[in-house]
């Protein structure tokens, strides 16, 4: 078992990973790139023609705005940007992408998908990626301490938990 300390972080749900010549969103955050929040000071973001009420299906988020908004796999088809995968959580840190959580049930991070990753990584070797059982999430009652997780990937590794 392979055990990790939380600290304070930005958290990202369902992160689109992209990698081409014009974008990397391992290295340059969604947040910061498009604004996805309402500036207007006095709206009260009901009135349908809110920023944030026209837009609401182009990124995702959680109701209790916790975590930072990422694009919806839509929203990125629309503009030509195309995932090579979507990380069910991403934490960022210093302006990138550190780690990335796979959340799996009985279906396990694949060889094939393992590989598709790991060459992502070559181009963004400081993030790694963790394997985490959705069991052992279920099983959590309070805030845990530490992580249990299963499988910890980078560019040059893919180590497994006992």
């Amino acid at each position: 078992m392979i055990v990790y300390t939380l600290i304070k972080i930005i958290l990202y749900i369902n992160y689109p990973v992209i990698a081409c010549s014009e974008f990397n969103s391992f290295d340059n955050l969604w947040h910061e790139l498009y604004c996805y929040y309402c500036q207007d000071q006095t709206c009260d973001h009901t009135n349908p023609n809110c920023y944030e009420m026209k837009n609401k299906n182009d990124f995702i988020r959680d109701s209790a705005k916790l975590c930072s908004p990422s694009p919806s796999y839509e929203w990125c088809i629309k503009n030509k940007l195309y995932p090579k995968f979507i990380l069910d959580i991403a934490i960022s840190h210093k302006g990138c992408i550190v780690y990335g959580i796979e959340v799996v049930d009985e279906n396990k991070i694949s060889e094939n998908r393992k590989n598709d990753i790991q060459k992502l990584l070559h181009l963004s070797p400081h993030v790694k990626i963790l394997e985490i059982s959705a069991e052992w999430i279920l099983k959590q009652t309070k805030k845990p301490k530490i992580l249990q997780v299963e499988r910890y990937i980078t560019a040059q590794k893919d180590i497994l938990s006992n």
